[in-house]
């Protein structure tokens, strides 16, 4: 096998480069709310599941009118 330590250090400073300019990038205030609302309808998802779960596995129709239609 050939030594490839020259050609590793290159790659992982190329890198190191690219990931450093993504990340001094700053992010518009509309990347920003974007974010907040994705991250928003990501957590009423699991939530909506959650309940639907937890109708699913009710026995009783007090608990089941509880959860909703």
């Amino acid at each position: 096998l050939a030594k490839t330590d020259r050609l590793d250090a290159r790659v992982l400073a190329r890198f190191a480069e690219e990931v450093e300019s993504h990340l001094l990038e700053k992010r518009t205030e509309n990347q920003t709310k974007l974010d907040a609302l994705v991250t928003c309808r990501q957590q009423h998802k699991q939530n909506r599941t959650r309940l639907l779960n937890q109708r699913g596995m009710a026995r009783e129709k007090l608990a089941i009118a509880s959860l909703g239609n």
